[in-house]
């Protein structure tokens, strides 16, 4: 396709300098003089067929300022793409043909093929545009331009100033150029069907600018929306907590009043402690005198009893001496009883007499054993008294534990009536 007049025109009138200028689709290099008679700084035409791209790169090399890539333009996140290829390659595009072989029999689909190629965003940031010059990005690769263009971001079109586009005849394929306003940011200055449409947007800096500038203060505000948010949220959260803390404070206090009541009672507990080791100290003390008054009876008892067997040995060596005495006399009243039948009488009174002493001595003799049985009841009261005194010793032992244990509580309660009062202080 030929360079449109109006554009040629357009750029030479303009007082700017003219920086570089993209053409994608750039054929067998028609345009090419056309377009360096404008003398920009730099010419990338770019050409995936590869009898025009050869075309293209022998009429490049007479300019200095042109550089021909071969290569498929995709839209943005494509790596690889269907081509529709030609028995004449100028109507090869990316997009699926509809009417083309229709209005044009001579025209034959040869092929299909999956094919590579590079991003336009990586193809543009690869050309590192001076913004501050006229850069031109033009357009002509049959229908391939709707989803070129339709995918390219602001931030990589911002960097033309005009964007023409030479699309195909409507109908010829499935995503031909429809509308001339739908470039963002960019005003359509030519628009014109006939056998090609041809377009010519310029860019609008100032509306992009404050679409942008809008678009900036949304987000502000949409990110002043999220931080009052979160801020709202913080609010609550630091409700939640001080309403947490105010609970917190509640059960401290709480925790203190039961302290103080604790307190308190451990003092009243540590008067009646005090009172309980008196009482028990005062107990303590009666039994020791108990003990100690049961000690000495049990010491008069056990005199007693060593003088009750020192009488009942007496008593057993009177009453041996008094049975060797009867033998004695048994047997001189035998030898002498020839000699005192004639003292009968006599001797008799005398028998009386001894049998009275006799009986006294039974008398005495029965004492004795009287004596021995309260002797033997000594011996049990003595048993009793020492089993008493064991017991009492035993329980002096228990009273000495409980007092010692009532000290340990007594220096218990005072530690912690100690501790409470640093608390408190």
């Amino acid at each position: 396709m030929a360079m449109n007049s109006e554009f040629t025109t357009l750029l030479a009138q303009t007082n700017e300098s003219l920086g570089t200028i993209l053409h994608i689709g750039a054929g067998s290099g028609d345009d090419l003089k056309a377009i360096c008679d404008l003398k920009p700084n730099k010419v990338v035409a770019v050409e995936a067929a590869g009898v025009l791209f050869e075309s293209l790169q022998r009429k490049a090399r007479k300019f200095n300022n042109v550089n021909a890539i071969k290569c498929w333009v995709l839209p943005a996140n494509c790596n690889r793409s269907t081509a529709f290829l030609f028995n004449n390659p100028r109507y090869n595009s990316l997009s699926q043909p509809t009417e083309l072989t229709n209005i044009y029999p001579n025209i034959t689909l040869t092929s299909r093929q999956d094919v590579n190629g590079t991003t336009l965003e990586s193809l543009i940031s690869s050309l590192q545009l001076n913004t501050n010059q006229l850069n031109v990005l033009v357009l002509s690769i049959q229908g391939g331009e709707v989803e070129l263009l339709q995918t390219a971001t602001y931030e990589i079109l911002k960097s033309f100033t005009y964007i023409f586009i030479q699309a195909p005849q409507k109908g010829l394929y499935a995503d031909s150029w429809k509308t001339a306003n739908n470039v963002d940011y960019f005003d359509p200055i030519i628009s014109r069907d006939a056998d090609q449409s041809i377009f010519i947007y310029k860019h609008n800096q100032e509306a992009a600018a404050v679409e942008l500038h809008l678009n900036s203060l949304e987000q502000s505000l949409l990110k002043l929306q999220q931080e009052n948010q979160e801020i709202s949220s913080q609010n609550k959260k630091l409700l939640e907590r001080q309403a947490e803390f105010e609970s917190e404070i509640q059960v401290l206090t709480e925790q203190r009043q039961n302290l103080q009541d604790d307190n308190q009672k451990a003092q009243t507990n540590s008067k009646e402690a005090e009172e309980q080791v008196g009482i028990l100290e005062d107990q303590c003390k009666k039994q020791k005198a108990e003990l100690e008054a049961a000690r000495k009876s049990v010491s008069q008892l056990n005199e007693a009893v060593q003088a009750s067997e020192r009488e009942t040995q007496i008593l057993a060596l009177n009453n041996q001496k008094l049975i060797d005495e009867n033998a004695k006399l048994a047997e001189e009243l035998s030898s002498e009883l020839s000699q005192a039948k004639a003292h009968c009488e006599k001797e008799r009174e005398h028998h009386l007499k001894n049998k009275e002493w006799a009986e006294g001595l039974a008398d005495e003799v029965k004492k004795l054993r009287q004596e021995k049985e309260e002797l033997v009841k000594f011996k049990t009261t003595n048993d009793q008294l020492n089993k008493k005194n064991n017991e009492l010793e035993y329980r002096q032992v228990k009273l000495d534990e409980e007092l010692n244990k009532a000290q340990v509580q007594l220096n218990l309660l005072t530690e912690i009536l100690f501790s409470a009062g640093l608390s408190n202080d």
